[in-house]
């Protein structure tokens, strides 16, 4: 499964966070691809480094390190 496939149709903003060094995933180059190929104009990509551990550092990014996701967000709601 790959999200190029159907990102050019995501038209809409995206805050997208990725473990760059992910021992699961072929990064940054699959996360970079995936985020290159979407259609939205707005449009943030967030390198976490230091880590492999994309469920442990990479899920829990959000809820540990939430401020540059809300900064985001926030220009969007009113």
């Amino acid at each position: 499964m790959s999200g190029r496939i159907w990102a050019p149709n995501v038209r809409l903003p995206v805050f997208l966070w990725q473990v760059k060094d992910d021992w699961l995933i072929n990064n940054p180059s699959d996360g970079q691809g995936a985020f290159d190929a979407l259609g939205s104009t707005d449009k943030e990509l967030h390198w976490i480094e230091g880590t492999t551990k994309h469920c442990e550092d990479g899920y829990h990014w959000f809820g540990r390190h939430p401020e540059k996701a809300l900064a985001y967000l926030a220009r969007f709601m009113g």
